[in-house]
């Protein structure tokens, strides 16, 4: 039987901690990482093939929805949980309908939709 080799076994328990130690600069570096700045909203536009160029949008957002009917965004989502926009739009998410504020996930809104929905009740 060969003898006990001390520091054999010392570079080997140097190089485990070597290693945990790494692992653990690289896990706290990465956790002090800032999150990316993601817009809150999707803008939705088509490009047309022949020209490049961007089409008219069709499409809205929800933000961009409140301001082509001329309402802040409150009483858009007020609209939207009552029920008074259903049809104009389709969720692009998971839906929590008990939350406050409808907007949890992002909409896209039909924009001759919104347009017909008004001017039905214009002529209420």
């Amino acid at each position: 039987m060969e003898k006990y080799n001390k520091s054999l076994s010392l570079g080997f328990f140097m190089v485990f901690v070597a290693i945990n130690l790494a692992g653990f600069l690289v896990g706290s570096a990465i956790n002090r990482r800032p999150l990316p700045n993601f817009p809150n909203h999707i803008n939705v536009s088509s490009v047309d093939s022949y020209t490049g160029e961007l089409a008219k949008k069709d499409f809205l957002n929800a933000y961009e929805a409140a301001d082509y009917i001329g309402v802040d965004l409150d009483l858009f989502g007020k609209w939207m949980k009552e029920g008074k926009l259903e049809g104009t739009y389709m969720p692009l998410g998971v839906v929590d309908k008990e939350a406050d504020y409808p907007f949890g996930v992002d909409y896209l809104f039909s924009k001759l939709k919104l347009k017909e929905t008004v001017e039905a009740w214009l002529g209420d």
